[in-house]
């Protein structure tokens, strides 16, 4: 649902933001965001601070409150990762929201913009033990096309393929 999938996407973006440490649990993390001036936010665009608002009311009511926490959580670590590795100016909450230069169709659900003003939008899919998540052919192909980048994604099969899948034993050549 909207909800479910708003925990994960916004509230790493506010804990950035506000440069929070890894909250120590789900209720943690959520009395801090209860805390949380919305309308002062910059990681939340300014058409979808009602949403947010919501969002952060609505949040307990999720069938799924504690997995969705813990993945908000474990998302925070991500952007840690990703700062250390590329330092980090902002993120945005890609609710409707999408930095300047990102086209209106990107499928983005946060985006991380980094000191050198280069933007990454990322796309969760974060699924459950009976989930399917998508395939390459249902959501990695349209991205990549998007971006009119087919070309290199036939390179990124085959350097993966080379590097890593033909290393895994018992693996035909196809």
């Amino acid at each position: 649902t909207t909800l479910n999938s708003s925990i994960t996407e916004l509230f790493p973006c506010i804990a950035w933001e506000k440069g929070w440490i890894n909250p120590k649990s789900a209720d943690d993390f959520y009395k801090k965001l209860l805390t949380v001036n919305v309308d002062t936010l910059s990681c939340v665009g300014s058409k979808d601070k009602d949403e947010a608002k919501e969002t952060i009311a609505k949040a307990p009511e999720s069938s799924k409150y504690n997995e969705k926490m813990e993945n908000a959580i474990g998302i925070l670590k991500y952007l840690r990762i990703q700062n250390k590795q590329s330092p980090i100016k902002s993120t945005l909450w890609g609710y409707r929201a999408k930095p300047t230069g990102v086209p209106d169709k990107h499928p983005g659900d946060m985006y991380i913009t980094f000191t050198d003003d280069k933007v990454l939008g990322v796309s969760l899919k974060a699924g459950g033990k009976a989930t399917h998540e998508p395939k390459l052919n249902t959501y990695v192909n349209p991205v990549w096309e998007a971006f009119g980048e087919q070309s290199n994604l036939v390179k990124l099969r085959k350097t993966l393929h080379k590097k890593v899948y033909s290393k895994i034993p018992v693996q035909t050549p196809k």
